[in-house]
């Protein structure tokens, strides 16, 4: 077997058929950081510390809820910065729901027993 072996190699039969590439060189820390800095950030909740931001699908069009920590205002907003909302086919086919707006369930109880109610969630 090994005389097999051996003749096969002698004659390129176990040579690859193909040539891999070269790895690319890696890009220098700046090009990443400022590549980084390019890319959008997707999340469907998040907090600056002033404000809440949660993920709402209105008429199929992701946006953020807004919720002043303070005050307990909130306002529909696109994106906050560099952070947009979680986008891809497992929204749009409904695989994952999302709130669709803002309305006030009166405790968490209430939501965890009730969570696809008409009376939470639309």
């Amino acid at each position: 077997m090994d005389a097999i072996i051996d003749e096969l190699a002698g004659t390129g039969a176990l040579k690859p058929e193909f040539e891999p590439k070269p790895e690319p060189k890696p890009a220098r820390a700046v090009g990443r950081i400022k590549e980084a800095k390019e890319q959008k950030i997707q999340k469907t909740f998040f907090s600056d510390g002033t404000y809440l931001y949660e993920e709402i699908v209105s008429q199929n069009i992701p946006s953020f809820v807004r919720f002043d920590i303070e005050s307990g205002e909130y306002k529909v907003i696109q994106a906050v910065d560099d952070i947009v909302p979680q986008i891809g086919e497992e929204l749009e086919y409904g695989a994952v729901l999302l709130p669709s707006g803002v309305k006030e369930y009166s405790d968490t109880v209430t939501l965890l027993n009730k969570p696809r109610s008409t009376e939470i969630i639309s």
